[in-house]
């Protein structure tokens, strides 16, 4: 059974410049790497197997520096034996998952935006909103206090990692590093709350790299004071014209969401280039 999706990507472009130099060719590399080799992914099931495949050609032909809605089509081929049309969209939602996933540690920030997915008959099947701010913040934090190390990884490598993982179509994480993958994903499906980044974070922290608790005393501080109810809690306008105080209590949450954002990145992308 074959099921075509057209779908339009919204708010693709960076919001960081500060990184530009380097992200101009490293998008542009990746985007023409995704459309070699991450054109297809192929989903084991127990009734059978379940391909996707992606035309990325108008992503890697866009304008890098343009806003606009960029369409393409998706492929969904339900090889099962006892296929349902209905599951399709799952699958398609699933490979943006991955996608997002592996192109982000390839080159954080790279791929994100909101993906609306239309059955081939112009019905709105679904929305993913996946946001890449957590990765290019990481990387800005990165670059600019002179480490964790964030750099540049081909695709390849990045995808021969990520499938060794053997992830699959599992939708309950057990390992230390699916966990801390699966937190990322929540992180980026919600708008910006940096309380709720830094609990998130800390887990994925705890159970990608135990380790690190001590080195990031301070952070673990601040989630415990998060996690506990003794920190500060901002107004939902957080207004510094209304109270001065909404800048320090911010910029504390932002700096050490950002610098264990850029933790984490550095953590899995060394786990890669060790593969």
């Amino acid at each position: 059974m074959t099921t075509t999706f057209h779908v339009q990507l919204t708010g693709l472009a960076r919001t960081t410049a500060n990184l530009e130099s380097i992200t101009t060719a490293a998008d542009g590399a990746v985007w023409r790497s995704a459309a070699e080799v991450l054109r297809e992914r192929t989903y084991a099931t127990e009734g059978g197997v379940v391909r996707v495949r992606v035309d990325w050609d108008s992503l890697v032909m866009r304008d890098l520096s343009e806003e606009r809605p960029v369409p393409f089509e998706v492929q969904v081929d339900d090889e099962r034996a006892e296929a349902d049309a209905g599951d399709a969209a799952s699958f398609v939602s699933l490979f943006f998952f991955d996608a997002f996933l592996l192109l982000n540690l390839a080159v954080p920030g790279s791929f994100g935006g909101v993906l609306a997915i239309l059955s081939g008959g112009g019905n709105r099947s679904s929305e993913v909103m996946l946001s890449a701010r957590l990765f290019e913040y990481a990387w800005a934090t990165a670059t600019r206090n002179g480490g964790p190390v964030i750099e540049p990884l081909p695709l390849r490598e990045v995808m021969a990692w990520y499938d060794s993982l053997q992830i699959g179509t599992q939708q309950v994480a057990t390992t230390g590093v699916v966990k801390a993958l699966f937190l990322l994903l929540h992180l980026a499906r919600g708008e910006e709350d940096e309380s709720l980044s830094i609990l998130r974070l800390g887990q994925a922290l705890e159970a990608l790299a135990p380790e690190t608790s001590a080195s990031l005393g301070s952070f673990f501080e601040l989630r415990n004071a998060i996690a506990h109810g003794t920190a500060p809690v901002l107004h939902p306008l957080a207004d510094d014209s209304l109270d001065p105080r909404v800048d320090d209590e911010s910029l504390a949450l932002v700096n050490a969401s950002d610098f264990a954002a850029s933790v984490i990145v550095s953590a899995l992308q060394t786990r890669i280039r060790a593969l």
